[in-house]
């Protein structure tokens, strides 16, 4: 079922939307920083809780990218697909539950309409994201893939 020549292609919005919405969240967080030290603020429960929630989400991002590399040097291509290994058994991508993570600890860090509206939008972004990968992987793989979707949430364990 799989056909080594057709590589996983991003749709071009979602991508763009999530990178623009991550580049965004972490650009205003380094402006409002500048402009509003945080030396005069002092640190508060949300700040600390969206820290670890930010290292959380980019350790299960490099974890993940790391056993897919092992599986598919080229995760635009991959040649098997991977159902086992840190989070696979319970979610379909783990990578973008890393970078969603992300999303949300800077918004946390940072609760204002800016960081809101741009995790939101990287979040939904991230979820299209997702379900055009299911379709490609779906093409790509068939039944394996059924079976392995029909066992797994798509990004966030408990939602489907």
């Amino acid at each position: 079922m799989q056909d080594e020549a057709s590589p996983i292609h991003a749709p071009a919005l979602w991508w763009a939307v999530k990178v623009i919405a991550g580049v965004g969240v972490i650009a205003w967080f380094a402006l409002s920083a500048f402009t509003h030290p945080p030396i005069a603020a002092p640190v508060t429960f949300l700040f600390v809780v969206g820290q670890v929630v930010v290292v959380t989400g980019a350790l299960v991002h490099l974890v993940h990218y790391g056993i897919l590399k092992r599986q598919s040097p080229a995760l635009s291509a991959p040649v098997a697909l991977v159902t086992r290994g840190g989070l696979y058994g319970w979610i379909r991508h783990p990578m973008y539950l890393g970078d969603a993570l992300v999303l949300l600890g800077f918004t946390l860090m940072k609760p204002d309409a800016v960081t809101v509206l741009f995790g939101a939008a990287g979040i939904l972004a991230i979820d299209r994201q997702c379900a055009a990968e299911d379709d490609q992987l779906l093409q790509m793989f068939g039944s394996d893939f059924v079976r392995w979707e029909e066992s797994t949430r798509r990004f966030i364990p408990g939602l489907r």
